[in-house]
């Protein structure tokens, strides 16, 4: 059996030379007990769709509601004493629609945030069963409804955790942006940024808004005494390596107020919006985006020997060109 965003969004790519019996799209708790029900029974459940290709399954769950974890079903004892930091999330897909993500991109998208009881409970059961006192917060849709995210908010101060969070910065941005942040255990927020050119994040699917409104979302929040930290796609299509240079540029600015930044390399997936962009066609079929990158950067003189038979890496030499321009 197998799963994954690879899997979800081109099942058709894996039925020429996969093995599997099994090949489930999307969200797998339903899935999963259907797997197990047609093993026992040879018969699935009314709940899942299920599409045959010669001795293989592909299942699709007909549920959109969100489960909650049964964490009073896990030994307590076998938790490790020293994991006080976990990560959770209150939502399954992603209320946006970045063109280079799988999640966002897909059709078959369907948002589900956690009911505020089952997520209270949760939250409750992680602290006192567990010991929890930090809590990474990995799903992007927190701040997108923001009376749902006080609420959560309110049971994460109320056990006294400290907690970080990924945001959109449109949901950062305006009269309902959250505020006092500090004062309810936020330590952390995480934001893609992508580039610094606002045209490009448009495309994208990042939103519309300037730089200044990313420079006024840090300052705030570093107020507070809470780091932004800013990640940025390097490659995207239309990106010069002026507008690379320009975008490291600006992440310097943002180191200098006090936040972080994260470099990553635009990469390629089937199903994606980008993936079929006629801006990439011309470097689609090479093994990865970075080795578009690297060639374009420095003209096809890769791999670099090195002393002693060694070679440096397009990527390993594109993170370098990075590291040496980044303010420390």
């Amino acid at each position: 059996m197998i799963g994954g965003a690879h899997v979800t969004y081109t099942p058709n790519d894996l039925l020429k030379d996969c093995d599997a019996d099994y090949i489930v799209r999307g969200r797998g708790e339903i899935c999963v007990q259907a797997v197990v029900c047609h093993i026992r029974n040879s018969k699935f459940p009314v709940n899942v769709d299920v599409w045959r290709s010669g001795n293989q399954c592909i299942l699709s769950s007909k549920e959109r509601r969100l489960y909650s974890p049964r964490l009073d079903l896990v030994d307590s004892s076998l938790f490790p004493d020293y994991l006080s930091n976990i990560s959770v999330s209150f939502s399954h897909g992603c209320c946006y629609n970045c063109s280079f993500c799988v999640v966002g991109s897909s059709a078959i998208n369907t948002v589900e945030f956690m009911p505020i009881e089952a997520a209270s409970n949760m939250i409750s059961h992680l602290c006192c069963n567990y010991g929890i006192t930090g809590l990474a917060v990995t799903d992007e849709n927190l701040f997108f409804n923001i009376e749902y995210a006080k609420q959560i908010m309110g049971h994460l101060k109320k056990n006294k955790l400290r907690w970080t969070a990924l945001a959109h910065i449109q949901s950062f941005i305006g009269e309902k942006a959250p505020s006092n942040l500090h004062r309810v255990g936020c330590q952390k927020i995480f934001f893609g940024v992508e580039t610094s050119r606002a045209d490009i994040r448009y495309k994208i699917g990042k939103g519309n808004y300037e730089n200044m409104d990313i420079l006024s979302i840090a300052q705030n929040l570093i107020s507070q005494r809470i780091v932004p930290v800013f990640s940025f796609i390097l490659g995207l299509p239309g990106e010069t390596r002026s507008d690379m240079e320009n975008t490291i540029l600006f992440a310097n600015e943002l180191r200098l107020l006090g936040s972080e930044t994260v470099f990553n390399y635009l990469e390629l997936y089937p199903g994606t919006r980008i993936y079929d962009s006629p801006l990439v066609c011309d470097y689609k079929c090479r093994d990865s985006h970075i080795q578009y990158m690297g060639n374009y950067w420095f003209n096809d003189q890769l791999p670099v020997p090195l002393a002693g038979g060694l070679a440096v890496s397009e990527r390993e030499l594109a993170e370098a060109w990075v590291d040496a321009q980044l303010i420390r």
